[in-house]
């Protein structure tokens, strides 16, 4: 009686045992075809890698003419790991260079809204607040009109920075569009002020219009 039981046991020890193991095996089969999928192919690393190009290329002009110390150290950095994503895609290293291209991306992140914030938005507001009061006395049209537009440009470039902030922080492309946007309306709400400024000073006619068209 003791022998049928013992074999009866062995067999149920022996039918779970192998359940546990292929059910291991597709496991292991399962995570294994996800990473592979998950991971990036060459297309999708070349296409990042010129974006970032891009990024770095935006962010250097930007911060060779108004960046602080802090912020060129910090494109310095951004452009290194840039360079070491393209050292691992020539070696055909996908993963590697994908994680050295976010790496990149996360510092422009901070870089770019710095900027946006510090250099653009902040200097245009105090330009155009500057130069307010005396064409607002002037009453001059043509210059408070400048004027409305500069003032209009900072709002949406405020309105950039906030989108790209709040936007997914996983989709560090799509953030940093939002904050290069940012820089292109303040960067022209401080032409406005300028041109502002030289209206209420300058008595030169010419078709408002078609200027703006032209900015």
């Amino acid at each position: 009686l003791n022998e049928p039981l013992r074999e009866k046991k062995m067999r149920k020890f022996l039918h779970k045992t192998t359940l546990k193991a292929i059910g291991l095996t597709i496991g292991i089969a399962f995570a294994g075809s996800v990473v592979s999928a998950a991971a990036p192919d060459q297309g999708f690393v070349e296409k990042i890698l010129r974006e970032n190009r891009y990024f770095i290329e935006f962010a250097n002009v930007n911060v060779s003419n108004f960046g602080s110390p802090e912020n060129e150290k910090a494109l310095k950095d951004a452009n290194q790991h840039n360079f070491n994503a393209n050292l691992y895609y020539l070696e055909s290293n996908y993963v590697d260079s994908f994680k050295e291209i976010r790496l990149s991306q996360e510092i422009l992140l901070d870089l770019l809204y710095d900027v946006l914030q510090k250099r653009y938005i902040e200097d245009a507001r105090a330009l155009l607040d500057l130069n307010a009061p005396s064409i607002i006395q002037s009453k001059d049209k043509k210059s408070a009109h400048f004027l409305q537009l500069g003032y209009r440009d900072v709002e949406v470039a405020r309105q950039f920075r906030d989108m790209g902030y709040n936007y997914n922080r996983f989709l560090y492309s799509s953030k940093i569009r939002y904050y290069l946007d940012g820089i292109k309306r303040a960067r022209r709400a401080k032409r406005f002020a300028f041109l502002s400024l030289i209206e209420s000073k300058t008595p030169i006619t010419y078709n408002t219009p078609d200027l703006v068209k032209k900015m």
